[in-house]
């Protein structure tokens, strides 16, 4: 879902997102990812719910192509499963039994990688994988589904994250300085992390005006501290794809990368907020 975001390069390299057409290309894909995604935003079920359906799928896919497996393999088979379960039970309206489901799918996808002989550090990443995989699909579909207020939230978030790893591209890009997490994702700056922070506070405060919210000051603080989470998340995939040796999760988008590559921010981002909101209650603006 994220469109030109720069999940991994928040600073230029002649050979990646920085040249000309490594950028040409995600900006073509970018033209046509986003109308996709803010059509099943606008139109919600089931166009939204089979999006993110289908996201998940090719996630837990490459994720366990990561973890050295097969795509289709028993251990996969379990992972794409566990989110395609939680993703149902949501949309039948039992959000604690999609929870349990991807938990539980995790759990088997861990054994399973134990009972075929595959390395402790695999056997971790393939539960991890389908829990933050799972989590993120059932946290989207969630939010959409909230009445009142669903259509709103996913709104904000979906932007929200998109404008961090879009300015935090280009604000890493023409600023540079010291990095965020060189050992991690050695492209990251601080400059772009500010840009990206500092973009999803602002766009927070005009979608607090828009929903007419009372304090500004609260939407301003939400923005950063969720672009904040949208970045870890960018990390903590990175952190995955060089324990296993991987540059990109996949080559599906051009000029990106796989989808779990351009899904990281929401990954790190959107459970969080579907658990802040399912918390303090379901209404438009609950948390605030």
């Amino acid at each position: 879902m994220n469109t030109i975001a720069a999940s991994g390069d928040t600073a230029p390299l002649a050979n990646k997102a920085g040249s000309g057409s490594a950028l040409r290309s995600r900006i073509l894909s970018a033209l046509i990812l986003a109308p996709l995604v803010m059509a099943g935003i606008v139109v919600g079920f089931p166009l939204f719910d089979i999006l993110i359906a289908a996201a998940s799928v090719i996630m837990a896919a490459e994720w366990r192509r990561l973890c050295g497996g097969k795509i289709l393999d028993l251990v996969g088979g379990v992972m794409i499963a566990a989110a395609l379960a939680g993703i149902g039970a949501v949309v039948l309206g039992h959000s604690t039994a999609a929870v349990l489901l991807v938990l539980f799918g995790a759990a088997i996808a861990s054994i399973l990688s134990a009972a075929i002989g595959e390395e402790r550090r695999v056997l971790l990443g393939c539960g991890l994988g389908a829990a933050l995989v799972g989590g993120c699909g059932i946290s989207l579909v969630w939010l959409r589904l909230l009445e009142p207020g669903g259509f709103a939230i996913i709104v904000w978030l979906v932007l929200a994250i998109w404008l961090t790893d879009i300015c935090a591209f280009f604000s890493g890009r023409a600023i540079g300085g010291p990095k965020l997490a060189p050992a991690i994702s050695p492209n990251k700056t601080w400059a772009g992390l500010i840009g990206g922070v500092a973009a999803a506070a602002v766009w927070s405060v005009v979608w607090g005006g828009w929903q007419q919210v009372e304090s500004l000051v609260a939407m301003a603080l939400i923005g950063a501290a969720t672009a904040v989470l949208a970045q870890l998340g960018d990390l903590g995939v990175s952190v995955v794809k060089r324990r296993f040796g991987a540059k990109d999760s996949g080559s599906l988008i051009p000029g990106h990368g796989g989808f779990l590559d351009r899904m990281d921010g929401f990954i790190g981002a959107a459970p969080p907020v579907a658990l802040a909101i399912a918390i303090n209650g379901f209404g438009g603006l609950p948390w605030l």
